[in-house]
């Protein structure tokens, strides 16, 4: 699964815009459903999606899809932002 869809399928919301070097722009309300704890400012948590009863849930042990989750400069700003693994 791709992020895109990945992030779609989730969270029900489109991914943003990209940033640059393969971040893409999510919103606080999006990294907090792909993940299980968001990371302080100045970490990443890298994580995996995986298939649980059937529905599609964040995990940090189990998945094919992994990601990363961190807060990143875009604009003169600290946005949260996601990237394939």
């Amino acid at each position: 699964m791709d992020l895109r869809s990945l992030v779609q399928e989730v969270t029900k919301k489109p991914i943003g815009h990209h940033i640059g070097q393969g971040f893409y722009f999510i919103t606080e309300g999006q990294a907090k459903l792909l993940t299980d704890k968001l990371p302080r400012v100045g970490y990443e948590k890298t994580m995996k999606m995986g298939d649980k009863w059937g529905k599609v849930v964040p995990s940090t042990t189990v998945g094919e899809t992994s990601y990363i989750v961190s807060r990143t400069p875009d604009r003169g700003e600290s946005v949260w932002s996601i990237r394939a693994y």
